[in-house]
């Protein structure tokens, strides 16, 4: 259904995580304005605008330029009537006007250096980030939020980086969620942020 690039394929996961977010607006909100972040090929802001129709618009940001193709040819899926914008660039680099209702994301699951890691970059880029890049994209989230907006990632608890943001009551476990292409014993946590009480 979904155009995707040879080098990674996005996993249930992503549906679940759209999913989840689905019931959290259903009826609740109008207008909405989605952004998914770190987006891959676009799946989850798709998914979660096909699922609710309050969606005013959607951006979705990536830093890959490998998956722009893909991305544009997914957003031929959705209503019409749904703005919708792509911007691709590094998140260092995002100096973006605009706050959403809510921020979606499956950023990279594994720290540099925590694994063996793929010789191919763009398989890189997709399964490892650094603990700097992380901290970026946990500041951009939090800058790019509507007050009272919501930022949902999928991440994995057991993460050192993870627990220090646990430890500092900065985001919260919300629910668990199985990564499904990755080994079976990998429970992977949806965590929360809300603009209006956390700071990074």
């Amino acid at each position: 259904m979904y155009s995707q690039p040879t080098f990674y394929k996005f996993s249930e996961d992503s549906t679940q995580l759209a999913a989840y977010a689905s019931k959290l607006y259903q009826d609740n909100m109008k207008d909405l304005s989605i952004l998914d972040l770190c987006s891959g090929c676009g799946v989850i802001g798709i998914e979660f605008c096909q699922d609710n129709p309050n969606v005013k618009k959607l951006c979705l940001i990536e830093p890959q330029e490998d998956y722009k193709i893909h991305i544009e040819k997914n957003l031929e899926l959705l209503d019409s009537s749904i703005e919708t914008e792509v911007l691709i660039k590094p998140f260092d680099r995002c100096d973006f006007p605009k706050r959403f209702d809510l921020i979606l994301s499956n950023p990279p699951y594994f720290l540099l250096g925590s694994g063996r890691e793929p010789e191919d970059e763009r398989k890189l880029k997709c399964h490892f980030i650094s603990r700097e890049d992380f901290k970026v994209l946990m500041v951009l989230a939090k800058n790019l939020l509507n007050k009272n907006g919501i930022f949902l990632f999928l991440g994995r608890e057991d993460q050192e980086i993870i627990q220090e943001y646990l430890r500092d009551d900065i985001i919260k476990v919300e629910k668990k969620l199985s990564k499904s292409l990755c080994t079976s014993e990998s429970q992977f946590s949806l965590i929360s942020k809300l603009a209006d009480v956390c700071c990074i």
